[in-house]
């Protein structure tokens, strides 16, 4: 384990810690990609890139090549450059492997564009389901490294002006996207060592590769970064690294961010200066709150976005942080809280506004975090993230570097010069005069107060909200994990792989609807003559005793969902056949459940946690997605102590689509079968394609949990 500085820092809130690294502080992606370029072209034997997302064709250098013109400096071709004049470098990048949520967003055959002998890429989805991959690092030749909140994807690029209508700022599609503000941190030294050792662990885990470490010349003096570009520059300083890993299944969960976050909170005297993406926290709300009751608390200063993105941020974040802050206010008994975000007048007839994605805090001069983490809940312990933290205790001129960070950063809102900021700050000794100043000589681009806005009714229930917002993977899913193995283990004791039972089952179905054509005489169609059961016919009970009965003996041998659905499909009519189903799925949600409830936390007492409110949207989640065989589903629900009839709602609501899609399925193989040719097919393959493909994405991302394995310190490989 790294050595760790003194008692402030523990392996509770940080990762790894060591003495003796260079920093620099870069401002907006203008700044850091230049500085990316020049980093990477010192490199002799490897570049380790982690990303939430990547892009091919991210523009590092608009003022040279303007969007359309694109040629020689996109990130893929400049990899590629610098590869062919090293012989020896390989380059790796891992990205996330995003959720479908993302698809649409996101490159296509990215792995196909990054195709080079020693360009390493590689796709990461071994997280829980409702989490992502968030961390944002770049390591050459485990010398030189940065962290932070700032992508190497389109829609990053923006100077420090985030002019209204910069013509540079356009994604590859020639769409102008509004200004966007983020900061990122270099770092050259034994830190960098460290952020390598966690890029390796976590190639490892992807791969099962390891990656040699890359040893520094000694003929070549210590690489270091260009300092040109940073805002402010940190010399021989002692640097701590903080992580969040969910863990999942047989791995601890790390949550040093979070610790961190209460750590530095709590010892707050003068001031806290906060940039965020998100404020929507328990935790942090929580210590914010009892800030506020405070006599003698710190000033707060938090900047915001003044609105957050897409749609269903709007209807989700949105409420979650305005509630948010409006618990924050309701406890500044003092009022030392200011909230603010960047105004600028131009931006207004095209209703755009200045995106702050930066993840920065300060506190009293002597601590300086950033990294890829918000103030969510999910950077707290769902998702994976990484902070960069300088430590300036009993270093003044490490807290003068802080005191110019800040002042920049708030100067750079009204496009002042960094040095009135910085005199103005030192003489007022607090950041509200200087926030206040700057109002006055830039009326129409500066810091304004920010204003909580009323929750439409439109917004979502706060329990489904939650749900894009968790700090850990809900318990229904920690369940499903937990029976799924156990399923796992009973496979691999009979020597029977997934597919064989899979294989069995598919034949089964197709055994029963072949036997229907034999008993009936003829094809199944929704005009069939039912005349073979004419015995439970006549007591129009055919399908209420027949369909509930079949189901719960399949249940037994965990026989798929969707195998049951075909073959109720190919005994009944298409209007008798979907209430009949659902009549089948409801006596299995009923037997399962209550078998979960009573069995499940006798026999499997550690596979559950608290009990959980049935998120609407998750359940429903749950349902569409099949993630676990429906009994499994079931019986998870009810040990997890679900309500029955919230979830009763969510499997009928949620399974509801994918009835009727087999059922038009099933009348499409008959169809196939009685007048074959391309246009009876070609519907049909396509069908298979498309649930084959959500089923394998499905089952991916369930299986790799298993994997998953909590970030070892440095020391430990």
């Amino acid at each position: 384990m790294v050595p760790l500085q003194d008692s402030f820092w523990t392996e509770q809130n940080a990762w790894s810690s060591s003495q003796g690294n260079d920093c620099w502080l870069y401002c907006d992606g203008e700044a850091y990609f230049n500085a990316f370029i020049k980093a990477c072209e010192q490199a002799r034997a490897t570049i380790f890139i982690l990303g939430w997302d990547i892009h091919t064709q991210t523009n590092l250098q608009p003022k040279k090549e303007p969007p359309g013109c694109l040629k020689d400096w996109s990130l893929v071709a400049f990899l590629h450059r610098i590869l062919q004049k090293q012989t020896q470098l390989h380059i790796y990048l891992l990205t996330w492997r995003p959720a479908p949520l993302y698809v649409l967003e996101r490159e296509k055959l990215q792995n196909l564009k990054f195709m080079h002998p020693r360009l390493h890429y590689r796709a990461d989805a071994h997280h829980p389901v409702g989490g992502s991959h968030h961390q944002k690092i770049v390591v050459i030749d485990d010398q030189l490294a940065f962290a932070g909140g700032i992508d190497l994807t389109i829609r990053r690029w923006d100077s420090c002006l985030h002019a209204a209508g910069d013509p540079l700022r356009k994604d590859p599609d020639g769409h102008y996207y509004q200004p966007y503000h983020d900061t990122q941190i270099g770092v050259s030294g034994p830190a960098a060592g460290q952020l390598a050792s966690l890029f390796r662990q976590r190639w490892k885990q992807v791969t099962a590769q390891t990656i040699p470490l890359s040893r520094p010349s000694p003929v070549l003096p210590r690489k270091t970064l260009d300092g040109t570009e940073a805002i402010a520059s940190f010399v021989d300083t002692p640097v701590s690294i903080s992580v969040t890993d969910p863990g999942f299944r047989n791995a601890p969960p790390a949550k040093q961010i979070a610790r961190l976050y209460e750590d530095l909170l709590l010892r707050a005297q003068k001031y806290i200066f906060i940039e965020t993406q998100y404020l929507t926290s328990h935790h942090v709300v929580e210590l914010l709150c009892e800030l506020g009751h405070r006599a003698e608390g710190p000033e707060i200063v938090l900047i915001l976005p003044e609105r957050l993105g897409p749609w269903l941020e709007k209807k989700t974040m949105s409420h979650l942080q305005a509630i948010a802050l409006a618990e924050v206010l309701a406890h500044d008994d003092y009022g030392r809280v200011n909230i603010f975000y960047p105004f600028d007048r131009e931006l207004l007839p095209i209703h755009k506004y200045i995106t702050v994605h930066s993840k920065l805090m300060v506190v009293d001069d002597e601590f300086l975090t950033l990294g890829s983490a918000n103030l969510n809940n999910r950077s707290m312990g769902l998702d994976t993230e990484c902070n960069v933290t300088i430590d300036a205790r009993g270093r003044p001129e490490l807290q003068k570097a802080i005191r110019q960070t800040v002042a920049y950063i708030v100067a750079h809102y009204a496009n002042h010069k960094a040095d009135y900021a910085f005199r103005k700050m030192e003489k007022a000794g607090s950041l509200l005069p200087l926030i206040h100043s700057l109002r006055m000589i830039s009326p129409y681009k500066h810091l304004a107060d920010f204003k909580i806005q009323a929750l439409p009714e439109e917004c979502l229930p706060w329990l489904d909200a939650e749900l894009l917002d968790m700090d850990r993977p809900s318990t229904l899913e920690v369940a499903l994990d937990r029976w799924g193995r156990m399923l796992e283990t009973v496979q691999h004791h009979l020597k029977i792989p997934p597919r064989m039972i899979t294989f069995v089952m598919t034949g089964l179905a197709g055994a029963g609807i072949a036997a229907s054509h034999v008993l009936m005489d003829q094809p199944l169609h929704p005009g069939l003559d039912l005349s073979v059961w004419a015995p439970i016919e006549d007591t129009q009970l055919s399908g209420l005793l027949l369909i509930p009965a079949v189901y719960l003996v399949a249940c037994l041998v965990f026989a798929p969902i969707n195998l049951l659905i075909l073959m109720a499909a190919g005994f009944f009519p298409s209007m008798l056949a979907l209430p009949y189903i659902i009549l089948g799925v409801i006596a299995l949600i009923c037997v399962g459940y209550a078998t979960g409830r009573t069995l499940g936390r006798m026999f499997f007492p550690d596979f559950y946690g608290r009990h959980h409110p049935g998120d609407l949207a998750a359940l429903f989640l749950l349902q569409v997605m099949p993630i676990a065989p429906h009994t499994l589903v079931n019986a998870a629900a009810g040990a997890a102590g679900v309500p029955f009839f919230r979830f009763m709602l969510a499997t009928l609501v949620g399974m509801m689509p994918g009835c009727i899609m087999l059922i038009v399925f099933q009348r499409s193989i008959i169809k196939a079968f009685m007048d074959p040719g391309w246009k009876t097919f070609l519907p049909l393959l396509l069908f298979i394609v498309l649930v084959s493909g959500v089923f394998r994405w499905s089952s991916q991302r369930f299986s790799n949990y298993g994997s998953r394995q909590a970030p070892q310190h440095p020391s430990d490989g």
